[in-house]
């Protein structure tokens, strides 16, 4: 899987609906705003999120390329 841009989607916190997920941190608000419009709801959570690839560089030593420890 390729890396990817952020990513961004609106939730409905009352109803669980939720919006596609678009590059656009607006569109994501905007889709909120709409379904409040349509449906009286008014507890919405703004969401962001990006694929990644991730590699074991050093198996025996994971904190040896900067990662954190796990302790």
């Amino acid at each position: 899987m390729p890396d990817t841009a952020v990513r961004y989607f609106g939730r409905c916190l009352t109803c669980g609906e939720r919006s596609a997920d678009t590059a656009d941190a607006d569109d994501g608000q905007t889709w909120c705003l709409r379904h409040a419009g349509a449906t009286h709801h008014s507890a919405y959570e703004l969401s962001a999120f990006q694929y990644f690839n991730a590699n074991m560089a050093n198996v025996t030593n994971p904190t040896a390329n900067g990662a954190p420890s796990a302790t």
